[in-house]
């Protein structure tokens, strides 16, 4: 007898090792409705995938799904290259050419099966696993004529054999069919990333030190007058009668049409006060400035999408929503990198003269216009919706049974530091073939990561503009 656990369905292959062992050591007269063995086939013989493979597959799938669960988690199991007391062996052939010899004999609408290869014993084994028959599946039967098998044939699993189906057999499929229960729609959505993913903020006294250096390069030019002025006394007190008689500033001397300059009209007072209003203008725009930085310093998470029935799914539509302090943004893969300078707000005129627009000569631009055609607009991956909290949008996807399918993998998510509770999303998901309620869940986002320093990480040592 077969010494295994039937209840378990084998996932990995020291599982598979698990059934293999246990069909090597088992009585010839072992095979069950859902488990049947071959000593070798030729993999590349349509004849024998049909009226073997095919034949299989089919008979296991119209099994009785309750009857069908008890066993192995309820699915088919027909293994190729051992037989009990040896282990034959089979030649490896591709999966691709393994799925043009079986398909169009059980339909691409039909039977879900996959291949597994596996070594035991130091020799190849295949072994085909047969998804598990659903109430509400549809009578599984030939597409197409094989040696001995007409177009439409049905067969089913009778103890140990596939066997063509009787009136009983249909019977009792089409109770099967009619027996259709609500589908329920069985997908999970959850975010990965390469590397932890982290928070973000910025040190105040990083941007405190920020503003003393950018307020010491704007200031430069006039504390040059300034020290000029204290080291000639001469020189200042001229200067101090042409301020009194027309208050145009150190620069006011009239010379500007013969340098092509116009002199500064600004008085030292002023210009500090727009130093200021322009400390006070960063300031205010910092914590939107620092977020640009960290769309492009943050790790990228991303979004998977798993179907964990044995169904396809069409147009799968997902919607993700974090609630409370949170954004999110699309990654910035802009190979120059980040420009904190050219999020800054418009600095002030410069002190001192200005070259003068009158004097500059106005050359015509004689480059041809270029056509450049246009290109097709796709639809967006994704949509942000961003207001305190954010919703993420995903365009619709197809998903095959049990695949995983990466709905984005450019998606910044933007958590302050100052957030220090754990970041939960929630989600729902809708298919145009899944009759029933939208699939919902919620996970917690994983934001292990050290807290990122934006402006450390964004800001290069040392910048003069």
């Amino acid at each position: 007898m077969l010494d295994m656990d039937v209840t378990k369905q084998p996932r990995r292959i020291s599982e598979w090792d698990a059934v293999l062992h246990a069909v090597v050591n088992a009585d010839d007269n072992d095979e069950q409705t859902w488990l049947e063995w071959k000593s070798t086939l030729d993999l590349r013989s349509k004849e024998q995938m049909a009226t073997v493979v095919a034949k299989a597959i089919i008979a296991m799938a119209n099994r009785e799904p309750d009857k069908a669960a008890a066993r192995v988690g309820g699915i088919g199991i027909l293994l190729i290259g051992i037989e009990p007391g040896t282990v034959h062996g089979v030649k490896p052939v591709d999966n691709a050419d393994l799925d043009k010899l079986i398909t169009p004999y059980v339909g691409a609408d039909g039977p879900v099966w996959s291949p597994h290869w596996t070594r035991f014993q130091g020799r190849t084994v295949l072994i085909i696993e047969v998804a598990a028959p659903q109430w509400g599946d549809p009578i599984h039967c030939f597409h197409k004529e094989a040696p001995g098998v007409p177009d439409g044939a049905v067969f089913v699993r009778k103890l140990a054999q596939s066997t063509r189906a009787n009136h009983l057999d249909i019977a009792r499929l089409g109770d099967r069919r009619a027996a259709r229960i609500p589908d329920t729609f069985d997908v999970t959505v959850s975010v990965e990333s390469a590397r932890p993913l982290s928070r973000y903020g910025w040190r105040p006294e990083h941007l405190e030190r920020f503003l003393v250096m950018q307020k010491q390069e704007m200031m430069k030019p006039l504390m040059a007058v300034r020290e000029q002025r204290t080291r000639s006394a001469p020189v200042d007190t001229l200067i101090s009668k042409i301020i009194a008689q027309d208050g145009r500033g150190v620069y006011g001397l009239g010379l500007s049409g013969l340098s092509g300059k116009i002199a500064e009209d600004r008085s030292e007072k002023q210009y500090e006060a727009e130093v200021d209003a322009y400390l006070d203008a960063i300031r205010s725009k910092w914590p939107a400035i620092v977020r640009r930085a960290a769309v492009h310093v943050l790790t990228s998470a991303s979004f998977v999408l798993r179907n964990n029935s044995t169904r396809n799914y069409q147009d799968v539509l997902v919607e993700l929503h974090v609630a409370g302090i949170a954004e999110a943004a699309e990654t910035d893969t802009d190979a120059k990198g980040f420009d904190l300078f050219a999020q800054l707000p418009k600095r002030p005129r410069a002190w001192g003269p200005r070259d003068n627009p009158a004097m500059k000569i106005a050359v015509p631009n004689w480059q041809a216009s270029t056509f450049v055609a246009s290109r097709p607009q796709l639809p967006p991956p994704f949509t942000i919706t961003n207001g305190g909290s954010f919703t993420l949008a995903f365009a619709p996807v197809a998903l095959r049974p049990q695949q995983r399918q990466v709905l984005a993998d450019n998606v910044c998510l933007l958590i302050p530091t100052t957030r220090t509770e754990p970041v939960t999303a929630t989600w729902t998901a809708t298919a145009t073939n899944a009759d029933g309620p939208p699939a919902t869940g919620s996970f917690t986002i994983d934001l292990h990561g050290e807290g990122l320093d934006v402006l450390a990480a964004a800001l290069p040592p040392r910048r003069h503009r």
